[in-house]
């Protein structure tokens, strides 16, 4: 059958077997469907030997449960709606209401950010997403799609029993690997609705450490939120000012924990009023982002002059510097050492002339390592288009 999410024009085709379509209700609880005559759908969902296969284009069809599949194709969904409205912000990351302004917490590998918002949901806390969230056409306010937060199981072994208890008694839909909260827990908004975003959370989970606040950096929070930052088409140059102008305006906290009950603690200490201060805060160490993908150095001349490519648009923070193409979609971040190399870039010069230069202003670092870094920024900015052979 042929369905169509309303105030959209995406449709998908998926099976009628009850199993699917209780995954689906209990994953899109209040993102109404239709169901189409015809159309083109963005993915299709085949059900095969008691299994289901998401067919979508860039996929490897794998046989999965309802509720994997109903994963997969939610993805697809949210990708074709940023593709229908490409100047919103949309951000990957999870979105809890405390006293009537939105805490956001993007998205970052391994941080326990479903976990923490299932969490804060036991708690009577209302949640307008755990991973996508749109934001106003001023950037000001977090929108909810009526997509239920899904939970990976098991449970965090040291998960309180109350909080086992909430989710046993709140599954809207699960397989064993993952599950749907039920929207009749309370706390989940209906489509729809929006509050003002009042702070930025970084959330940074470890083994065996006490739970506590630090001062995010601007730098690294504006680093997370483009990463973060799922918009489709829009110009990276507009993206940027966008997202720096949030990064700006908000408080940017960094929660370091291991604890779900001692980090739930903290934050609802935090922000039970606002607005809210980070005076008080220690400033925070910056981690290790994800690394870009090396680029091609084979057949790179380093005595070839470069110099920096017209229309670049640029924002400084702490001293990191951050790149975007006003006629492309990528943003670039450089730290202190590579704003030194844009810098030289304002006029012709090659990789090997700044790396001699970089090698008197740096004389405690390795040559050989300054000389691999130098050429492989060369090559990656050139790849990128933010450089361009001089004449």
């Amino acid at each position: 059958m042929l369905i169509r999410f309303e105030e959209t024009g995406v449709i998908v085709e998926v099976p009628a077997a009850a199993e699917f379509q209780n995954a689906l209700r209990s994953a899109a609880f209040d993102w109404p469907v239709s169901e189409v005559a015809s159309g083109v759908p963005v993915s299709r969902v085949v059900p095969a030997d008691g299994r289901y296969v998401l067919e979508s284009p860039g996929r490897e069809p794998v046989a999965a449960s309802a509720v994997e599949a109903v994963c997969g194709l939610i993805v697809d969904v949210a990708d074709a709606v940023i593709a229908e409205a490409p100047a919103r912000l949309w951000l990957h990351c999870g979105a809890v209401e405390f006293g009537g302004r939105l805490v956001v917490f993007p998205s970052q590998s391994h941080a326990g950010k479903s976990t923490l918002t299932a969490r804060l949901a036991a708690g009577g806390h209302t949640v307008l997403g755990d991973d996508i969230l749109p934001l106003s056409e001023d950037d000001r306010q977090g929108v909810a799609l009526g997509i239920a937060p899904r939970l990976r199981l098991p449970l965090p072994s040291a998960a309180s029993a109350a909080f086992n208890r909430f989710v046993t008694e709140n599954t809207a839909a699960s397989d064993g690997r993952y599950l749907y909260l039920d929207a009749d827990c309370g706390a989940l908004a209906p489509r729809g609705t929006s509050r003002e975003i009042g702070a930025v959370v970084l959330l940074d989970r470890r083994e065996e450490t006490p739970a506590r606040f630090s001062r995010a950096g601007s730098s690294e929070t504006l680093q997370t939120l483009i990463r973060q930052n799922f918009t489709g088409d829009d110009k990276a140059a507009r993206q940027l000012e966008r997202l720096h102008a949030l990064v700006a305006r908000l408080p940017c906290l960094k929660l370091t924990y291991s604890d779900l009950e001692d980090a739930v603690s903290l934050l609802e200490n935090r922000f039970r009023r606002w607005p809210i201060t980070t005076d008080d805060l220690p400033a925070g160490t910056d981690v290790s982002m994800v690394a870009p993908q090396a680029p091609v150095l084979d057949g790179f001349d380093a005595d070839r002059p470069f110099r920096q490519a017209p229309g670049i648009e640029l924002r400084q923070v702490e001293g990191d510097l951050f790149l975007a193409d006003a006629n492309g979609t990528g943003i670039y971040h450089l730290n202190a050492i590579g704003t030194c190399i844009w810098n030289l870039l304002a006029e012709p010069i090659s990789a090997r002339e700044a790396e001699a230069i970089l090698c008197q202003a740096f004389p405690d670092e390795p040559a050989a390592r300054i000389s691999c870094d130098t050429r492989a920024l060369f090559a990656e900015m050139n790849q990128a288009g933010f450089i361009e052979a001089a004449a």
